[in-house]
């Protein structure tokens, strides 16, 4: 049962992979560029404003490293639950990009409280997409006759790349 679950939740795995996409490669350099560049941020003698991209960038790979090996020890089997919680958690860390932003820059202009709750959320962004994306691609390898393993293999590499 919890294969085919994994295989049910497929196109909210692709959703999750490519809502992060405008994020980062978008909403953070237009942040970064309008809102950062000539305020008072956090760290600003020590790193430049273009920095921060790169950090949010590092943060999501050291994220990504964690929730590759916390996913590995788990069971392909019994990894549907923390693949259904970390979707709803992500789903959670992108609303709160957009509440945070509103709150923190429309209301108060606070650029610091947004450059580290881009920084968490990077954080889990990273931690959380290994956690959904290997247990579909384990399963979708699974039910998957080995004659197609190849082309079905390749075609959820650019579904989940975007």
């Amino acid at each position: 049962m919890p294969i085919e679950l994994l295989l049910a939740l497929n196109p909210w795995f692709w959703y999750a992979n490519h809502s992060f996409n405008p994020i980062f490669s978008n909403f953070i350099p237009y942040f970064i560029s309008v809102r950062v560049r000539d305020t008072n941020y956090l760290f600003n003698g020590f790193i430049d404003p273009e920095m921060w991209d790169s950090i949010f960038s590092l943060l999501s790979g050291v994220g990504m490293i964690v929730g590759s090996l916390t996913i590995s020890v788990i069971h392909y089997k019994k990894a549907s639950t923390p693949s259904k919680i970390s979707l709803s958690i992500t789903s959670i860390v992108m609303a709160s990009f957009a509440f945070i932003y509103y709150v923190l820059i429309i209301r108060n202009t606070n650029i610091n409280g947004v450059l580290i709750t881009l920084s968490i959320g990077s954080l889990l962004i990273g931690i959380l997409l290994p956690i959904i994306n290997v247990p579909i691609s384990t399963a979708i390898q699974i039910k998957t006759d080995k004659n197609m393993l190849g082309k079905v293999n390749a075609a959820t590499n650019v579904g989940f790349m975007g």
